[in-house]
């Protein structure tokens, strides 16, 4: 899936230059022009893919025309006179972070993100799958601010079109990793741990491209790093990945972050770490997804003293429950009905 952006112009050669290349991110970039006298055309056959020259009706006749030539799911469209500030770069950004957990029997699943600037380049996600499992997916776009975050959006929308268009996660992340390796900057790229859920039985099948290795902390006190995967996506379009398996029982603790959780300084420079990353959802095992969140981001807090972050803090968090806590959420569910 790529993204368009369409930008309407009519006598606006003062503002075609700037408009176009604060999109030049873009996969497609269609100029929709009503006949202009000036120079807009001529500027804008050399920075767009296309240019539409004709007379419009009016102003609402030459925009409905530029969204129906678009060949893409995700379309933007601006006037000439518009430019993807970082304001616009949040809302985007905003409408691809879900907007409540999924709900699961038997499971409770947290995510936040918390940018370092007003916007950022991390991205989380659940995705229900027609057999029932569940994508949960956390990535982070090298780079800060607008350019991470309209790359993080390229991230999104492949990877909402290549789930469950194939047999294996290998396959899945293999074709989204061509896609990005195509199609972004070659100083760019993408860490991303994806993971399939089968609520029924436990069974977690994952694939870590160079990211942080997320940790499953057992009921029992063990932890489980999950790494297997391979290369950060979009440096090589050939890359080879493997697929890791292993199960949540229950009562266990799925934490999945960025890096900028355990790169999360104290006033003298001593960075947050993966220890005691551990040790706090260890001793909070038993906790709600929610309070293991809670506990997290207090510890954050308290360990930085107001130190400003340096990159984006995300986290997802997946709890299966305890039988006995899951049964007795089934039974006050069943008590509603």
């Amino acid at each position: 899936m790529k993204l368009t952006v369409t930008v309407i112009t009519r006598d606006e050669a003062a503002n075609i230059a700037a408009a176009l290349q604060s999109v030049s991110w873009a996969d497609e970039i269609i100029v929709v022009d009503s006949q202009s006298r000036d120079d807009t055309v001529s500027i804008a056959r050399k920075l767009a893919t296309r240019v539409e020259v004709r007379e419009w009706p009016g102003y609402s006749a030459q925009k409905n025309y530029a969204a129906s030539m678009a060949s893409n799911d995700w379309i933007l469209s601006l006037d000439a006179d518009e430019r993807v500030t970082p304001e616009l770069a949040s809302e985007i950004q905003q409408r691809f972070q879900p907007t409540a957990p999924p709900i699961v029997s038997g499971y409770e699943f947290q995510g936040i993100s918390f940018p370092c600037y007003e916007i950022g380049g991390d991205y989380y996600d659940f995705i229900k799958r027609d057999d029932g499992r569940l994508v949960i997916a956390l990535g982070d776009v090298s780079g800060k601010g607008t350019a991470a975050a309209l790359l993080m959006s390229s991230l999104h929308a492949s990877i909402h079109a290549q789930t469950g268009s194939h047999d294996t996660l290998v396959q899945t992340i293999s074709a989204v990793n061509r896609y990005l390796a195509e199609n972004i900057p070659s100083n760019r790229f993408v860490t991303l741990f994806y993971a399939e859920l089968d609520p029924d039985s436990g069974a977690l099948s994952f694939l870590n491209a160079g990211h942080n290795p997320p940790l499953i902390v057992h009921a029992a006190g063990t932890v489980e790093q999950l790494a297997s995967g391979g290369l950060p996506l979009g440096i090589k379009a050939d890359a080879d990945y493997r697929e890791g398996r292993t199960t949540l029982q229950p009562g266990d603790v799925l934490v999945i972050y960025s890096d900028g959780v355990t790169e999360a300084a104290s006033p003298n420079g001593e960075e947050f770490g993966p220890t005691r990353l551990y040790e706090v959802v260890s001793r909070n095992v038993e906790a709600s997804a929610a309070g293991i969140r809670d506990r997290i981001e207090s510890a954050l807090t308290k360990f930085s003293q107001g130190t400003q972050a340096a990159d984006d803090i995300t986290l997802v968090i997946v709890k299966r429950q305890a039988e006995t806590r899951a049964l007795t959420m089934s039974g006050i569910r069943e008590l509603s009905r």
